[in-house]
């Protein structure tokens, strides 16, 4: 099987806080993370589709890891969550 990744893979414990027009801001959780991006369980929330942009901010127990957000680009859904890709 070829793998396609760019960058590895880290199992992470960041919370997620995105946001975007549609739906406002709303507060997930990473599964990993990687220099190119993030993977991130959207709970019970309905995740958007693969090209929208939003903003990001990053955070752990210790605090912040991205002051400023950042946008990102949803480059795929499955089950319930999506991949995001820095931009």
């Amino acid at each position: 099987m070829n793998n396609r990744r760019a960058h590895e893979r880290s199992a992470a414990a960041v919370k997620v806080d995105m946001f975007h027009n549609a739906f406002g801001h709303i507060s997930v959780n990473a599964k990993d993370v990687s220099d190119g991006g993030i993977y991130v369980d959207m709970a019970n929330h309905i995740p958007p589709p693969p090209g929208t942009i939003v903003k990001v901010k990053m955070s752990r127990m210790t605090g912040a890891i991205n002051k400023d957000a950042v946008d990102m680009q949803v480059v795929h859904v499955s089950g319930k969550g999506v991949g995001l890709k820095f931009v």
